[in-house]
């Protein structure tokens, strides 16, 4: 069984797509060998005709990479969160905190859902082709998510709040750097950083009155 693409689209860009196996129209991407086929043809893009097996493995591949970046994501939190669990047990009980300071249960809860946004974005933007914003964006991830797993260490481990303050700065420099970075690809991929960048704000305060309050 074959389908059609039903829309124009560049090279290695989305495209709409009919499945007549699964009655199911998606996006997926248009390969360079698709491109040369067509052009070899005379047929334009939009008339191109693919397996409509390959583009099932596609559309799980897609899947597969979105699983994969969300997970890893995830885990880095999760770990994180598990080596700093009997610090963040004594911060609970002993440390001062500043007004506005949410309950214990709110954190998880919002850093799962900051997470996945986190990695549905890096899967956005690795789907994307292969360009230099494209490796420096997943470059910066990488140093992000790095600064993000070390602030929970430095901030409930050593309880060192002063260095942890300056920690995020770093941390929010490098997040907005990201955005712009993801925007040149993908600005869904971006958009989808936003609530990250603006929890890490609000952490940032609830860091400096910590620190200001427990010298």
């Amino acid at each position: 069984m074959r389908h059609r693409i039903v829309s124009d689209a560049l090279p290695t860009t989305p495209i709409l797509v009919f499945c007549p196996l699964t009655q199911r129209s998606f996006y997926s991407p248009l390969y360079p060998w698709d491109l040369y086929k067509a052009e070899r043809t005379g047929i334009k893009p939009g008339c191109i005709h693919i397996s409509c097996h390959r583009v099932i493995n596609m559309e799980k591949n897609q899947w597969k990479t979105y699983a994969f970046w969300i997970l890893f994501t995830e885990g880095v939190g999760l770990l994180a969160g598990w080596l700093t669990r009997n610090g963040t047990a004594l911060y609970r009980t002993t440390i001062n905190r500043p007004a506005l300071s949410p309950p214990a249960i709110v954190f998880p809860i919002v850093w799962t859902l900051l997470y996945a946004l986190m990695g549905i974005g890096a899967a956005r933007v690795y789907l994307t082709r292969p360009s230099e914003n494209r490796s420096d964006s997943l470059r910066l991830y990488m140093i992000q998510l790095f600064f993000n797993f070390f602030w929970s260490i430095i901030f409930f481990n050593f309880r060192a709040y002063f260095i942890a303050f300056l920690w995020l700065i770093a941390l929010w420099v490098l997040i907005l750097r990201m955005i712009g970075l993801f925007r040149r690809v993908d600005p869904l991929a971006a958009g989808l950083q936003i609530p990250y960048l603006v929890w890490v704000t609000f952490a940032g305060y609830l860091n400096a009155g910590v620190w200001l309050l427990n010298p």
